[in-house]
């Protein structure tokens, strides 16, 4: 296909085709000392896993923030209405 796209020969091309049965792939036999594979990463995937590890961390911070925050409201709303309730007692007194 490469080369078709260099010498400006007109084509149709629908994508890959589907293939109904399973490639059989013939047995291989390998006699060597050292065999490596290297796996890489796609770089959007890459980014994309980063991103969603930071998202993460940030999204429990904002839970433990949002926790202290309601915790300390509901603190200063009981604090606040045993200050006015004792007001009111102070003040049937005189």
């Amino acid at each position: 296909m490469h080369s078709r796209l260099l010498k400006d020969i007109p084509f149709l091309y629908f994508g890959p085709t589907e293939k109904k049965e399973p490639m059989l792939i013939p047995n291989i036999q390998l006699n060597c000392e050292l065999l490596t594979f290297q796996f890489e990463d796609d770089p959007f995937e890459v980014r994309l896993r980063s991103i969603w590890k930071t998202g993460v961390i940030e999204q429990t911070n904002r839970l433990a923030l949002n926790d202290a925050f309601d915790l300390k409201a509901m603190t200063l709303t009981k604090h606040q209405s045993n200050e006015n309730s004792e007001g009111d007692t102070d003040a049937g007194k005189y």
